[in-house]
């Protein structure tokens, strides 16, 4: 802090809350890069208290132990475990879409098409269980049958749909043709469990024997039930089974089960949302303080991902270079904006809670919407929020300026950054 100059600036926070404007002064010891933000809010998580919210009600449906992996069996892409869908697209007669009683159904298309592909977004949320189990939910992943049969109605996965559900459906014992140590134990487990369920069938599933697709499994039978169904051979079951298991190849087209947390922005991977309306403004001095500027950034956001009109997991760092005014008025070069590391907070010292240094920039993090109470539950909009920082400028100086939005992801423990460029400049001249 040697290098910290010694006066103290003046930083005024305007804030809406509870309906009355507030005119707070933040004072700390800083050079004439200084800034000031509007009051930064956190989306609440575990480390907030969030008494009497939404929030909390949701936080008490949920295994305080988090010993049910529940993830493991709501893999299908779907919040059931038994897909409704698929219970409807059961109802299936000998003549088809003819039948007279499909058409008293209403079905039309006899099998329509899934309502959830593999490319749905598909997340677990919770702070606490997704922390528990973050390992089995990044590698989940679901799988393409390499024969061209099973994936067609149904979602298989890496979990529990693939390495049990699908195993009972066709009659084959779950199989690994070259299994490592620690799976081995587990497909060890799970032939014990393929017995214990063999052990309970009834004689109309038996009748099939090994490898038959039970027939409520078929389309082509529907809710007939009193043929026999076709069979997976041994050959095409055991490519099948190696890849629920993890252990195929590319045949499996294996992808990301849990959806991850998608950036802001609408760059590759982005939620579609990003701001807009930027500006820059040098405010003229304050009646008393003839001597001192403010520098004001605005623009406007809204959080439009999942078209959620309450969403609020997005804030927004921004991080400031000061630098002399060039002679010659010449523009900036990239370099001489933060860089993203900056704006990021990779290398963050604080010197107020969310406000200090990162790397040579100046950092302001987590700043909300304007008029956003800090513990309160935002307000819903379905039109752009607008945001507002102000900071002190310098007569003479320069200030190059990043705007960085950030989601705070699921589990909570991390953020993804926006990769867009949303770079603005003021030059403060007092002549």
């Amino acid at each position: 802090m040697a290098a910290v100059k010694s006066e103290v600036l003046a930083l005024r926070l305007d804030r809406v809350q509870q309906g009355h404007r507030r005119d707070r002064v933040l004072r700390w010891p800083q050079g004439p890069g200084g800034v000031r933000l509007v009051e930064a809010v956190r989306p609440a998580g575990r480390s907030v208290i969030f008494r009497h919210s939404r929030r909390a009600a949701a936080e008490a449906l949920y295994d305080p132990t988090f010993q049910i992996q529940c993830s493991a069996c709501h893999d299908n892409k779907n919040p059931y475990v038994i897909n409704p869908h698929i219970g409807q697209a059961r109802i299936g007669y000998p003549d088809g879409k003819n039948d007279p009683r499909a058409r008293a159904f209403s079905l039309g298309a006899y099998l329509p098409r899934l309502p959830r592909n593999e490319r749905t977004p598909f997340r677990v949320i919770g702070s606490g269980y997704t922390s528990t189990y973050a390992a089995e939910l990044k590698n989940a992943s679901t799988v393409r049958d390499p024969n061209g049969d099973c994936t067609e109605c149904h979602t298989l996965t890496t979990q529990t749909t693939g390495q049990r559900f699908a195993p009972d459906a066709v009659g084959r014992e779950p199989f690994i043709s070259n299994p490592g140590w620690a799976q081995l134990l587990e497909l060890r487990a799970e032939k014990e469990n393929f017995r214990q369920v063999d052990m309970h069938r009834t004689e109309w599933a038996r009748r099939s024997a090994g490898g038959r697709i039970h027939p409520w499994m078929v389309p082509a039978n529907g809710n007939d039930v009193s043929g026999h169904s076709s069979q997976i051979s041994l050959n095409a079951w055991r490519k099948l089974s190696d890849c629920l298991w993890g252990s195929g190849g590319p045949e499996c087209g294996y992808r990301p089960l849990y959806t991850s947390c998608p950036a802001p922005g609408k760059g590759a991977g982005g939620d579609g949302s990003a701001p807009g309306d930027l500006a820059v403004t040098v405010l003229p001095p304050d009646p008393g303080l003839p001597a001192e500027r403010r520098v004001r950034v605005s623009w406007k956001y809204l959080n439009s991902y999942g078209e959620v009109p309450g969403r609020d997991d997005v804030r927004f760092n921004m991080a400031v270079r000061e630098s002399r005014i060039p002679a010659t008025g010449e523009k900036p070069h990239a370099k001489d904006y933060p860089s993203l590391d900056e704006a990021m907070g990779k290398d963050f010292r604080a010197l107020r809670p969310k406000v200090g240094l990162s790397g040579s920039a100046r950092l302001m993090q987590n700043a909300s919407y304007l008029g956003h109470a800090r513990y309160s539950e935002p307000s819903s909009s379905m039109e752009r929020r607008q945001y507002r920082l102000d900071f002190p400028g310098t007569c003479n100086r320069r200030y190059a300026i990043r705007i960085l939005p950030k989601r705070f992801c699921f589990d909570q423990s991390d953020f993804a950054f926006g990769s867009e460029d949303y770079l603005l400049l003021a030059d403060v001249r007092c002549d």
